[in-house]
């Protein structure tokens, strides 16, 4: 069959078709870049969970100095982890220890072995009348347990103790004797666990 010239509207029709192509594939490409620029230079989102920690804004600098666990008749109760911007473990410098749960316990069971432990380690050095103390601003200060969860003490010489959840302060402690005696319970060389709290000191290596 005899081909036929295109005349000169068609042509003109059909460059005009071909323009119109080219000119959307380029805007295509161009919001195509845009979109790419605008997420390189956006900030990423921090992964869920990477928020920090409420008590670290009381030792920003503070590194880990020791870790352990602590079990009682074969259970896992706990990890403990020491934290220090000094690098080592004094009364005399901020610090901070955070236990993470591995089981659920009352917050009145934390306190009353607390009080316990206080009595046992310091046999006679404080009266009644100050455990009795002691042992009602525990009972105000912890919070049930579970899995998981986390209580960070941090100690704060010539002020006290505040104790933190993972999430907010649960807790100031004004008294530094109660702080000192409280922390003694994992740092007093008649601690129940002299091997944890070796580990915790950084003197031998973690279990």
């Amino acid at each position: 069959m005899p081909s036929h010239p295109m005349s000169p509207a068609s042509c003109s029709a059909s460059a005009a078709r071909q323009a119109s192509r080219r000119g959307a594939l380029l805007a295509l490409a161009t919001m195509a870049w845009s979109v790419c620029t605008l997420a390189a230079e956006a900030p990423a989102e921090p992964p869920k969970g990477a928020e920090e920690a409420a008590w670290r804004r009381e030792l920003p600098a503070a590194k880990v100095l020791g870790r352990s666990e602590f079990r009682w008749r074969g259970f896992k109760l706990y990890d403990a982890t020491l934290w220090s911007a000094a690098g080592r473990w004094g009364w005399e410098q901020p610090f901070a220890l955070q236990l993470r749960y591995a089981r659920s316990l009352s917050g009145s069971r934390l306190a009353s072995t607390s009080i316990e432990e206080i009595r046992r380690i310091e046999p006679d050095r404080h009266p009644e009348a100050v455990l009795d103390r002691w042992s009602r601003q525990l009972q105000e200060s912890f919070l049930d347990v579970k899995e998981g969860d986390e209580l960070v003490a941090v100690y704060l010489p010539g002020q006290g103790l505040k104790l933190f959840t993972r999430e907010s302060l649960r807790a100031t402690w004004r008294d530094e004797q109660l702080a000192r005696s409280f922390l003694g319970i994992w740092f007093h060389e008649a601690t129940r666990d002299p091997a944890s709290r070796r580990r915790l000191l950084g003197l031998e290596p973690a279990k």
